[in-house]
């Protein structure tokens, strides 16, 4: 966002800020994606701890127009890890209707998906493509225009009152709900953060996959089937809806 749009953003990756009025004042939105000390492969470390005075700071920030956006699942479920990374997020969250379970339910290792080799092991969540799950509701600020996006784990959420944007009928994947003048989404996955997802390539992806008649992949990278731009355009369009909007410098085509 910094280089493709005239938005700013400030990363806080390893030290926890201090969540304070002033601290808050600065943001129009805030994205919340594992808030651990440590942050290794099956190892996240204890999950970073918020004072009652900060989650009632942040309360009154998204009470007040704040956008709030939540990630989960940076790490396994049952395959030698101890999932950390939803303990922080559902503390802040704990103002709203929302919470992450720590389970995944969207494992392509498991399902055996056809062709999700084609995107870096990822499975397509909504849509028409093999092996997909869920869908996507095109009626929501949050799920239109959207078809697929790549997910691997995908924590299911918990909520009783805040609308759903993406589900199997069982598990909840994306929801999100209004809190006062603020708006706030949840996101059971993070696969929608990584490159290899945005632009199709990846040090693990062989190019000549996508560009080869006779491949499997042939024209068939993340970037090609999945809505990445979209996913995030509708997110953070929800989640900055007190504020003006910024403006996009990218060619990608978005609804």
């Amino acid at each position: 966002m910094n280089t493709q749009s005239t938005a700013q953003v400030d990363n806080y990756n390893t030290e926890k800020p201090t969540l304070t009025p002033e601290f808050l004042a600065k943001y129009d939105v805030i994205l919340l994606q594992w808030m651990v000390t440590k942050g290794a492969q099956n190892d996240d470390g204890a999950p970073w701890q918020f004072t009652a005075d900060e989650v009632n700071a942040l309360k009154d920030w998204v009470n007040n127009g704040g956008g709030l956006i939540a990630l989960s699942g940076y790490q396994c479920s049952g395959q030698g890890c101890t999932v950390h990374d939803v303990t922080a997020t559902n503390q802040l969250l704990s103002f709203t209707d929302i919470q992450f379970n720590t389970n995944g339910v969207l494992d392509p290792a498991q399902t055996g998906c056809p062709n999700c080799n084609c995107w870096g092991g990822s499975l397509p969540l909504g849509g028409p493509l093999p092996g997909s799950v869920g869908t996507w509701n095109q009626d929501t600020p949050i799920g239109k225009d959207i078809q697929s996006v790549g997910a691997y784990i995908a924590r299911p959420i918990k909520s009783t009152t805040a609308t759903v944007d993406c589900t199997d009928g069982t598990n909840n994947f994306a929801v999100h709900e209004e809190v006062g003048k603020g708006h706030v989404v949840a996101y059971g996955d993070e696969w929608v953060t990584y490159s290899g997802q945005w632009l199709g390539t990846a040090a693990c992806l062989d190019p000549r996959l996508y560009t080869d008649p006779n491949s499997g992949c042939y024209e068939r990278s993340a970037a090609q089937v999945f809505q990445i731009s979209q996913f995030w355009y509708n997110v953070i369009k929800y989640a900055a809806s007190s504020v003006e909007c910024f403006t996009i410098e990218d060619p990608v085509i978005i609804k």
